[in-house]
């Protein structure tokens, strides 16, 4: 999936579930192992890799932002 694609759908996302409402912001790593994280502490964000975001379908780069 392209990145500002993915981008777009998280914060869309994001926004569809309220986290945006309690400070969530979105934030890319550079990780080739962990597809997502979400940082609930002060951070109070959800961050997804841009390798992995790259060489998969927006299925899967949903269900990955779902679940964080």
């Amino acid at each position: 999936m392209e990145l500002q694609n993915a981008r777009l759908l998280c914060l869309s996302l994001m926004g569809q579930h309220g986290i945006t409402d309690h400070g969530f912001t979105f934030k890319w790593s550079n990780s080739f192992r962990t597809f997502g994280v979400c940082k609930a502490g002060r951070s109070r964000q959800i961050i997804l890799s841009k390798k992995l975001v790259e060489v998969n379908d927006e299925d899967r780069v949903r269900q990955t932002i779902l679940h964080e």
